[in-house]
């Protein structure tokens, strides 16, 4: 392995390719298989015997799926694991088709086993089901006992309280506070522990009334709003400046100011941004957000075209905020100031500066960007053995992010490229990937979880894993991989990816082979693989492009709805998904959307338009996916199409800017995750003239 601090060794071009690379990888990775030792599901409707079931349950045609699967349960042979959860699931199917009765006799059969036989599992998750459906069909009394009897150690207690609650209500024929029992059990509102909190958590006066903080009830509230605002850039500003104005006196005034300057910049106010800008730091010295605002104060000031003030800020900032997060930030600002203006060693000293930082961390949408400015430095300024050792160094130390890109296709020629990518893609250990036996394991509380998700209980089974301490802060990395591994096998892929975003991340400092291919494996799920493969083929565009949009958009949430009412695993606009069908011939509803396979079928096509439309870089659709097409034209229009890596740094656009990065890259993974090869598609979107020095 290399120690970090040379050059990779180069290969011979004739000798490997990227194809070669993914050779080595699987020659590595021989051996015992990379999820040996990891538990395993028996989801139901996976079985073979249940295909019918299955694509019915796909359609949303619960009635049939619920039949079906009832009829199979009678015929087939099966063992007490089996008849449990086949059981189970049927129950579930009746409930989703509002087959109240029928529901209510399949979870029965699991609250009342024969003589002798042990009793199922998931007999407490099969009483709070029946006590849904018996609520469903109105039999409130029943609803009460049987929701009552699940129990007080029951994980989804939430879920029994709500159900008691509609069924103390539905039950308005008796004299009885429903919620006295609903929410405290056995005690009455005044002596229940939520009822007492309540009490003193709100001061009162000498008449007992409450007291409310006027002032921060009314920041509180602008700020929410402003906050919720998706209108016109001149409202959005002006909301901000109600919070500003109800905030005065408050710490969350520097919030307002500081959120208000960002939406005074996009309305084209620009005197209004550096003002508010300016008071973040005069009343706020020591708050996080004041080198914020000075850094935007450039920002605005660059826009004017005072590139001499902007400059003087950005300088000032690592002075006067040492300890400030936009230091790097700053100095790269500098640098790539000074690298369009051609001044290469003042572009060299502010790259330096922010190495040095240390605030471009591996993983982030940051990092590897001073490392790789620092290399196309010395390309420009004709060191080309130097640019070639710190290209190689950026891919090696960034795995697979949007910079370790830009480096690859800047190692124009195919012996450095190929031999790079060889080097670190083939240098992680073998699996497997759990290296040892974890208690967790065969703990009675993940053994449920497993049947949970079986049954396709993914909100119960979380919850469990949560409650008994599966998911806690302190649990082996091992075993939360093991979760995610097993809610990504339930086709839970929204809830598994949240816990490598979230908590997983050392990930990202390895590269995609070895044992470590799980969990990227993980991290990249091919959500509703045959659909997105079939509609991607479709609409001829990579299914690696499709997978990493619905990334990015969603985390892979079929109901997903944004405050801009973008809907669905691609977060489409119903106007513009309504304008794709049209076009397309294809029926479409609002609510469709929210169907992975409606969603993913428009969200294709529209990509695909656009990737026909941006042809001065296939790359720069992804940005008119985010921003429009119309941004993407008036940004080349403005500033004209300089090199891919400098044009996508000057887009204005925080969140598009980051979003283009974050999709490159994600597809740049699926793609190597697919077929390794096929990386050289995305390498070729943002591949620079071949004239450059």
């Amino acid at each position: 392995m290399e120690d970090g601090s040379a050059a990779l060794p180069l290969l011979p071009a004739s000798e490997v390719t990227l194809r070669d690379a993914s050779a080595a990888t699987v020659e590595m990775a021989a051996g015992p298989a990379l999820d040996a030792g990891m538990p395993h599901l028996a989801v139901v409707l996976e079985d073979p015997r249940l295909s019918a079931v299955r694509s019915y349950e796909q359609a949303g045609d619960w009635a049939n799926a619920a039949r079906l699967m009832d009829s199979a349960l009678q015929s087939a042979t099966l063992d007490r694991d089996q008849t449990c959860t086949w059981t189970y699931a049927a129950g579930r199917l009746y409930l989703a088709a509002h087959a109240a009765d029928d529901a209510i006799r399949t979870f029965e059969r699991l609250l009342s086993p024969r003589d002798g036989e042990a009793p199922c599992p998931l007999a407490p998750y099969a009483a709070w089901r029946d006590a849904e459906a018996l609520l469903s069909a109105k039999r409130y009394d029943e609803t009460i006992a049987r929701a009552l009897s699940v129990g007080d150690d029951f994980a989804s207690k939430d879920d029994v309280e709500r159900l008691l609650g509609e069924a103390y209500a539905g039950r308005s024929n008796t004299g009885q506070a429903p919620f006295a029992v609903a929410l405290g059990r056995t005690s009455s509102p005044e002596t229940s522990s939520s009822s007492r909190a309540m009490s003193t958590s709100v001061p009162s006066n000498d008449a007992g009334a409450p007291i409310r903080n006027t002032r921060e009830t009314n920041c509180s509230s602008a700020l929410t709003r402003a906050q919720g605002i998706h209108g016109h850039a001149t409202e959005i500003a002006d909301a901000w400046g109600q919070a500003i104005q109800r905030c005065g006196g408050s710490e969350s005034l520097a919030i307002a100011l500081y959120y208000g300057g960002k939406a005074s910049a996009s309305a084209h106010r620009p005197a209004e941004a550096m003002e508010r800008f300016s008071r973040v730091e005069k009343l706020f010295p020591k708050h996080r957000l004041a080198d914020d605002a000075r850094y935007r104060t450039g920002i605005v000031a660059q826009d004017q075209g005072d590139e001499r003030r902007a400059l003087a800020l950005w300088t000032s900032l690592p002075v006067d905020y040492p300890d400030g997060d936009m230091r790097a930030d700053a100095l790269f600002r500098i640098a790539l100031a000074k690298l369009r203006g051609k001044d290469l060693d003042a572009a060299q000293h502010a790259l330096d500066q922010a190495i040095a930082t240390g605030l471009e961390d591996v993983g982030s949408v940051t990092g590897g960007r001073s490392e790789y400015f620092r290399a196309r430095v010395s390309e420009l300024g004709g060191n080309s053995e130097d640019a070639r050792t710190r290209y190689e160094a950026v891919v090696r130390q960034q795995p697979f992010s949007y910079y370790m890109l830009l480096a690859l296709t800047r190692l124009a020629d195919s012996r450095s490229q190929q031999s790079v990518f060889a080097t670190v893609t083939s240098r992680e250990p073998p699996g497997p990937f759990l290296t040892r036996a974890h208690s967790e394991f065969s703990s009675p509380a993940f053994m449920l979880f497993g049947l949970l998700l079986d049954v396709g209980e993914i909100d119960a089974a979380r919850k469990l894993a949560a409650a008994s301490g599966l998911t806690a802060e302190a649990v082996d990395p091992e075993v939360l991989w093991t979760v995610a591994w097993l809610l990504n096998r339930a086709g839970a892929f929204e809830n598994a990816y949240a816990m490598t975003r979230a908590r997983l991340s050392e990930y990202r400092h390895h590269f995609p082979s070895g044992r470590w291919r799980l969990a990227w494996d993980l991290a990249y799920p091919r959500a509703w693989n045959d659909i997105v493969v079939r509609e991607s083929e479709a609409a001829h565009i990579p299914p690696s492009l499709a997978w990493a949009v619905m990334r990015e958009e969603s985390g892979f949430n079929p109901g997903a709805h944004s405050s801009a009412n973008a809907l669905g695993l691609m977060q489409l606009l119903p106007a513009t998904a309504r304008r794709v069908a049209h076009d397309a011939s294809v029926s479409f509803t609002d609510e469709g959307l929210l169907r992975p396979e409606m969603c993913i079928s428009l969200g294709t096509r529209y990509l695909a338009t656009l990737l026909n439309t941006e042809t001065s870089s296939p790359a720069l659709a992804i940005a008119a996916y985010n921003a429009g097409a119309g941004a993407v034209r008036r940004w080349i229009s403005e500033f004209g199409y300089e090199e891919f890596d400098v044009f996508v740094e000057r887009i204005p656009y925080d969140e598009t800017r980051a979003y283009i990065k974050h999709v490159l890259a994600s597809e740049a993974v699926y793609s190597y995750l697919v077929s390794p090869e096929s990386i050289g598609y995305v390498l070729d979107t943002i591949q620079p003239p071949r004239s450059n020095p």
